[in-house]
């Protein structure tokens, strides 16, 4: 059994001291691409590998070339229009990425104005450049957004879990947790009616079978029972999320089934959110009653997009009138918080289609929209191989349906949460950003303020403060494990200060656009120079615009913005440790 100690900052109850003129987020909230130049240490073959580090500049922490610092180390690199090409970037196009008149800026004049890579690279910033803009400047954009980068819902982040991490180990960390604090719950159902091509989860395919899904309940209820047993006290809970899968696969019985073992062994308090995944195709009146009934106050749909053809060609045919009378239901129930997702990058999707799904889903009024880029990874997700590569839209296409979609959903009254969600002003997602108490898990940007989130079923993972664990991913080794009365834990990773201090750096990048190193740095007690290898790479970042650098404090530009899991995953020090593959940035 692997020891592992409470870590964290020293001080939790620290407040953050700000500068005048210093940003409290990435600003504007808005998401204007602007003309990103590359990244000079290259990352091989789609594989998020980082050649070593150069060594950091010398001079003072935080200083930018602009107010007198040290100018950074950079690589040359030739511009070669053969990227932009194979990115699906017209050499000779101009810059028309967004809809908005400051897109409309042709090429060349924007790069005269800041002057191109190589010139740039070489230290020249008079705006003179090498004659080949076009190219430059759409290689470069390509570039970022084709590099691969995690989603950063974890750090470490899922793939760098072991198998040295057994039940024994999570069971003596359950048995540490503090009996005062709430928990978060998760709940994973892996079940399927029908398979949809895009996806990449971990799932099971049930058809009309109901049996399958029986025996996955017992098994789950004991599972609930079996962690109850391992932690010290009868803990709070302050959210409970179901997802999968399809977790409304389950009959009402089952549901109600497994929440009552939760309300036995947990105290659920009373403010809890209670959130589940649904699909429409599978959902009715009935149902909804029976969320509601049980106490379900959230739910969210996968939209994903609205048109017939990109529809089928992901296989998930799903009318808006299917989805119009799945929220009619769940607001007749009492269920008024509703969360769409949508994806951009599908097949055969356009700019336009998009944008049309995006105006009926805010007639639907949900409270909250979260924005994905579909992630083709057929290497790991076998059904997307029913996906042909050549229909998917290129790096550029992307690009425009990412920022014109953010920026409708953004006309349309909502404001930007994170890199890729969408609220309301009121919805409390809004309001954590503004008080700074957003946080990031593996359900993606949440109020949850929980320190351990315990997960419960197949694959399904958890955090507590001294590591992560993932269960075992086949049902059948799970329930096997349960029915044995261990823990199925099948993997995980042990926190080291270092992890939870660069996770904490990450997770403030990702959340709110800015990271005050120093402050993070006394909050830990952590060494001043921590961060000197994040900052060998955000140097380049910084001369692209992407990045400022102030006196140790580093806040996400609106042109950065939809870089910032490229940005955050400079404090990443697993990244160059393994052949892991992750999906492109944007």
């Amino acid at each position: 059994m692997r020891a592992c100690r409470r870590i964290g900052p020293r001080s939790r109850r620290r407040r953050r001291r700000s500068s005048p003129g210093r940003s409290s987020g990435w600003a504007p909230a808005s998401y204007a691409p602007s003309t990103p130049r590359p990244r000079p240490v290259p990352w091989s073959s789609g594989r998020a590998r980082r050649t070593d580090p150069p060594a950091p500049p010398a001079g003072r922490r935080g200083d930018s070339p602009s107010r007198g610092g040290p100018a950074p180390g950079r690589r040359s690199r030739l511009c070669v229009a053969g990227v932009a090409r194979t990115a699906g970037v017209p050499s000779q196009h101009r810059c028309n990425l967004g809809s908005a008149s400051r897109n409309l800026i042709p090429v060349n004049a924007r790069a005269a104005r800041l002057g191109c890579g190589a010139l740039r690279r070489a230290g020249r910033t008079d705006g003179r450049h090498c004659g080949r803009l076009e190219e430059c400047v759409a290689a470069d954009l390509a570039n970022y957004m084709t590099m691969a980068v995690p989603r950063y819902t974890s750090y470490p982040t899922a793939p760098h879990f072991h198998t040295g991490i057994d039940a024994d180990t999570y069971a003596s960390w359950l048995a540490q947790l503090d009996a005062d604090a709430p928990v978060s719950l998760y709940l994973h159902v892996p079940f399927c009616r029908q398979i949809c091509w895009y996806c990449g989860c971990n799932m099971k395919l049930v058809g009309d079978r109901e049996e399958p899904l029986r025996d996955y309940v017992d098994v789950l209820d004991r599972e609930i029972a079996l962690v109850a047993g391992a932690l010290p006290a009868r803990l709070k809970v302050s959210h409970i999320h179901w997802g999968g899968g399809t977790p409304t696969v389950l009959s009402g019985d089952d549901l109600a089934k497994v929440m009552a073992t939760l309300h036995r062994h947990f105290d659920v308090r009373g403010d809890a959110e209670v959130a589940i995944e649904c699909d429409p195709r599978t959902f009715d009146a009935a149902k909804a009653n029976a969320l509601g009934a049980l106490g379900f106050n959230r739910a969210s749909f996968g939209v994903q997009e609205f048109d017939p053809r990109v529809q089928a060609a992901i296989n998930r045919i799903q009318p808006p009138a299917m989805v119009a009378a799945a929220v009619e239901a769940l607001t007749a129930a009492g269920i008024e918080r509703i969360n769409f997702d949508l994806i951009y990058g599908l097949p055969h999707q356009t700019t336009e289609m998009l944008l049309d799904t995006v105006a009926q889903c805010l007639g639907l009024g949900p409270s909250r929209i979260a924005l994905f880029g579909y992630a083709h990874v057929p290497w790991a997700a076998k059904r997307q191989r029913m996906i042909a590569a050549e229909a998917l839209p290129g790096a550029s296409e992307r690009f425009q349906q990412a920022e014109r979609a953010a920026e409708a959903l953004v006309a349309g009254g909502m404001v930007a949460v994170g890199m890729d969600h969408f609220a309301f002003p009121d919805d409390p997602l809004a309001k954590a950003v503004r008080t700074r108490r957003l946080r990031r898990n593996f359900q993606g940007y949440t109020t949850d303020e929980a320190t351990t989130l315990i997960g419960m079923g197949s694959t399904s993972i958890g955090r507590t403060p001294f590591g992560y664990v993932q269960n075992a991913s086949e049902t059948g080794a799970w329930a096997r494990a349960i029915t044995e009365g261990r823990l199925a834990v099948a993997k995980g990773v042990c926190l080291s200060e270092d992890d939870v201090l660069r996770g904490r750096a990450i997770e403030e990048l990702m959340c709110f656009g800015t990271l005050d190193m120093d402050d993070l740095a006394r909050r830990f007690e952590a060494q001043q120079d921590w961060a000197d290898d994040a900052l060998a790479f955000l140097r380049p970042l910084e001369a692209d615009g992407l990045v400022t650098i102030d006196h140790g404090r580093v806040t996400v530009t609106s042109a950065g913005r939809p870089f910032v899991r490229i940005i955050a995953s400079s404090f990443d020090r697993y990244i160059t440790r393994g052949p892991c593959r992750h999906s492109a940035a944007v």
